[in-house]
């Protein structure tokens, strides 16, 4: 255990760097634009869980979500705030409506004024919308088309000793030739209306023999012509709109609150501020060593309070240690004289709890309302903090777990007091159990600001 003299030069040590640190603020600029700015997010479902997806301006920060009712918790990716609603109360009972509009479609251009509706639930009458009209296809036509077919014949000859005679033949005979469908639908039958030779291949031996054989080849063009026809392909198309009705259903709805601001911007500042312009924070969760002079365990249970009150407040995991010198922070509940022997507190004679958090970095500047306030964090490596109950003869266990809440927010970094009575972080009263939301929320924004 460190002697009061070592204490002592070290407090010293650390109010001059405190002081430099104070002056070197004041040369810095305050930022006049930085403020909260707060939006509100409605959403309606019969679910009473419900997880939906909102979006802020990029390069502010998330400095509180809040709802309605229920609960909700939240996620932040880039400018998006995944929401997570939960356990609202039911907001009303009511029979649901959707506005439903579909398109009925017929070969026959006739639809009835309404039709029934029936999908997902949800039931009901739809009506016509406007008129009908052609959805899709065409009307019945005829046209006159024409087209070629290209044919060959030939004629086989064979040289009798004097002349070439006809022993073969072959000529098409193609009066008519299928049409379509095109690209309009349009198809028939065309009827040859001419041909004519286009070329012809073959020619008999110079010097023949008796039997010998050639072909002579014709290549002809046959041309066509006719009228060709298509069907009426139309589909006809109505419009039906109207309101469909589900069953009756519970519904919950969320009003959700989202409060974002530049990173150095303080949403709240609930401690007395003529008194102190600080606030502090732990890098994670601290270790407390408790010794006590109560009997039956008084004084382990006030600090426990105290502990389990401000662990549960700002998300906290703090733990007893098992020894003096594994701890962060040694809380010690004995009588005034003794704690005097333990450290060099500043106790008064009416003084039921002090503690010593003068041991704390300089983190940054914070503002609120353009009003300059001093950021800390509380680290082991600068110094153990210390934090005492004063055993006084005629308080209660109730008091002392009071006592041992309120020193156990100084421990965490609520500097200074609040300044209405009644609240755990006043000064010269025992406060109320458990924790108001204005002490709660002025430590924990600093916490979610790490």
């Amino acid at each position: 255990m460190m002697q009061k003299g070592q204490y002592r030069r070290i407090r010293k040590q650390l109010a001059i760097i405190l002081l430099f640190s104070v002056l070197s603020g004041l040369f810095l600029s305050i930022d006049a634009s930085a403020v909260i700015t707060t939006e509100t997010h409605n959403f309606e479902s019969t679910s009473r869980t419900q997880y939906h997806t909102v979006t802020f301006t990029a390069g502010l920060q998330v400095k509180e979500v809040t709802v309605n009712t229920g609960n909700v918790t939240y996620s932040v990716n880039g400018n998006q705030i995944n929401l997570t609603l939960t356990n609202g109360t039911i907001t009303y009972t009511g029979t649901p409506q959707q506005q439903v509009s579909i398109t009925q479609t017929s070969s026959v251009n006739s639809f009835p004024s309404s039709i029934p509706y029936s999908a997902g639930g949800y039931s009901g009458t739809l009506y016509k919308v406007g008129s009908s009209y052609v959805y899709s296809g065409s009307p019945a036509g005829s046209k006159t088309a024409t087209g070629t077919l290209n044919s060959t014949s030939w004629i086989k000859y064979q040289w009798n000793g004097s002349n070439w005679v006809m022993i073969d033949s072959y000529s098409p005979n193609n009066p008519t030739i299928p049409y379509g469908p095109d690209a309009e639908g349009f198809s028939g039958t065309l009827y040859k209306t001419g041909y004519a030779l286009i070329d012809e291949s073959g020619s008999p031996p110079s010097n023949p023999y008796v039997g010998q054989t050639y072909v002579l080849y014709r290549y002809w063009i046959g041309y066509y012509s006719g009228t060709v026809t298509k069907p009426d392909t139309r589909i006809y198309g109505q419009n039906y709109a109207g309101t469909v009705y589900g069953p009756p259903a519970t519904y919950y709805q969320y009003t959700v609150t989202v409060k974002t601001g530049p990173e150095n911007e303080l949403l709240y500042w609930e401690a007395n501020a003529d008194i102190t312009n600080q606030i502090g924070r732990w890098d994670g969760s601290p270790s407390v060593y408790i010794e006590s002079q109560l009997g039956g365990g008084q004084g382990t249970n006030a600090v426990a309070t105290g502990m389990s009150l401000w662990n549960s407040a700002l998300g906290l995991s703090m733990t007893i240690a098992s020894s003096e010198d594994s701890a962060d922070i040694k809380f010690y509940v004995a009588s005034r004289d003794v704690l005097l022997q333990i450290h060099d507190w500043l106790l008064y004679d009416n003084s039921s709890g002090m503690t010593d958090n003068t041991d704390k970095q300089l983190i940054g500047y914070y503002y609120k309302d353009n009003i300059e306030k001093l950021g800390y964090q509380m680290e082991k490596d600068y110094n153990v903090i210390y934090s005492c109950i004063v055993i006084i003869p005629g308080t209660t266990d109730l008091q002392y777990q009071k006592i041992g809440a309120h020193e156990m927010g100084h421990v965490l970094g609520w500097f200074g007091h609040i300044a209405e009575s009644g609240n755990i972080m006043a000064t010269g009263s025992f406060g109320i159990i458990p924790l108001s939301e204005r002490e709660i929320r002025h430590l924990k924004q600093f916490y979610d600001m790490a």
